[in-house]
């Protein structure tokens, strides 16, 4: 793993730690799933900045503990919980796959919203 460091900084500390520290210091360990307690996206997934970058704190879990993401493959919640970033709760598929996970569990939009704001005229 790699570190930032910044040289003539006041607090160098800041900038010495390692993205896993960083990482490790923003979610709760629980028996279940680990709830991100850092900044959420609006759909709550968790997110930090590294680098002047912003991460997706499940694909920065997946990568630290389990390994790399291939090309193509996206980071999926067995647990179904946005903000959880426990990597046993993680897993890789595709957009189809996720696409198919969110019908058979019953998270899609079936346009009943879009209805009730009238949204379909």
């Amino acid at each position: 793993m790699f570190s930032a460091k910044k040289k003539g900084r006041k607090n160098p500390g800041k900038f010495s730690e390692t993205l896993q520290q960083r990482f490790e210091g923003k979610f709760r360990v629980t028996p279940g799933c680990w709830p991100w307690t850092g900044s959420k996206t609006l759909k709550g997934y968790g997110q930090l900045r590294w680098k002047y970058n912003s991460l997706v704190a499940s694909r920065v879990s997946y990568e630290l503990y389990v390994g790399p993401i291939p090309e193509g493959l996206m980071v999926r919640h067995r647990c179904d919980n946005p903000s959880c970033v426990n990597p046993d709760h993680l897993e890789l598929g595709t957009a189809a796959d996720n696409s198919a996970d969110m019908v058979q569990r019953g998270r899609h939009n079936n346009g009943s919203l879009a209805i009730q704001r009238g949204l379909s005229k």
